[in-house]
């Protein structure tokens, strides 16, 4: 089955792009980290045959709507908006949730405030306990060299690093993670970058309210994670009800892009559960 993009209206007269595979059961959402966009999950979704498949794309990434020059960032509580908005328009009923990191963080904004559209949650390389104090001060210090240049040389070899597993970073090929992920970065807007990385790092911890959700979930995790460590992860993750921990060997903050046959595997074994739990 082949993969179409289409549009959602959103609020304020914005839309939002989404790569869409037609399929059968309940559909899955696939939700990007921050500045990964919706393409990084088309391997993933071509290895899960037969599934409904949506993956979106946040403002000012691949064709969704520009960020306004005039708006210094996009509050997470927009981020949020706009995926219940899509999920809205483009699942009639309830949908798996599969968020890498950034989305990973608005699944369980969604299991909290919306449990009834969510059949299940999968959230990769995602902690909530918010951004951890020590943190700031180099992500702000990335930001604004970020926002008075470009995003190249050292900037973005500091993106990639903490992005990519050392075995990844160091991969030069044409065809390997490094190059996919530095073509989507260098072609991202500017402002785009800026906004977005502003935004995320004043989400709030949600650490108290995850004993809440009550939804089959799933935490998955690079073993070689530069962002969220596995003692975050697993924190989150004890705080969730039954909540299973998977783990990716040699995979860094996106699985999904240096190892998209192995996260497809875990994804489709858990959701394959999912299914035989409802029959």
């Amino acid at each position: 089955m082949s993969v179409r993009q289409v549009l959602i209206d959103g609020p304020d007269g914005r839309h939002l792009a989404a790569f869409e595979r037609a399929g059968r059961g309940t559909p899955v959402l696939f939700l990007g980290g921050l500045l990964v966009p919706a393409a990084s999950w088309l391997p993933v979704i071509a290895a899960l045959p037969g599934r409904r498949c949506i993956a979106l794309d946040y403002l000012g990434q691949g064709a969704s709507a520009a960020i306004p020059g005039d708006v210094p960032q996009v509050p997470f509580a927009t981020h949020l908006d706009d995926v219940l908005g899509a999920i809205a328009r483009l699942v009639p009923g309830r949908c798996h949730v599969v968020g890498l990191s950034l989305g990973g963080m608005l699944g369980i904004e969604v299991a909290l405030a919306r449990p009834q559209v969510m059949a299940s949650l999968c959230m990769i390389s995602t902690s909530a306990d918010g951004e951890l104090a020590e943190n700031l001060p180099g992500y702000r210090a990335l930001i604004d060299g970020i926002a008075a240049g470009d995003l190249a040389g050292p900037l973005l070899e500091a993106v990639l690093k903490l992005y990519l597993s050392p075995a990844a970073y160091a991969d030069a090929a044409a065809d390997a993670p490094r190059a996919i992920l530095t073509n989507y970065l260098t072609g991202m807007d500017r402002h785009a970058v800026v906004a977005h990385c502003r935004g995320i790092m004043g989400r709030p911890s949600r650490m108290r309210d995850l004993h809440r959700i009550q939804l089959p979930t799933l935490a998955l995790i690079g073993e070689d994670d530069q962002i969220v460590s596995q003692v975050r992860l697993r924190a989150t993750a004890a705080l969730i009800p039954g909540c299973v921990v998977s783990s990716t060997a040699d995979g860094g903050h996106i699985p999904s892009l240096e190892r998209p046959i192995r996260t497809a595997r875990i994804v489709c074994n858990f959701l394959d559960r999912m299914d035989t739990a409802v029959r």
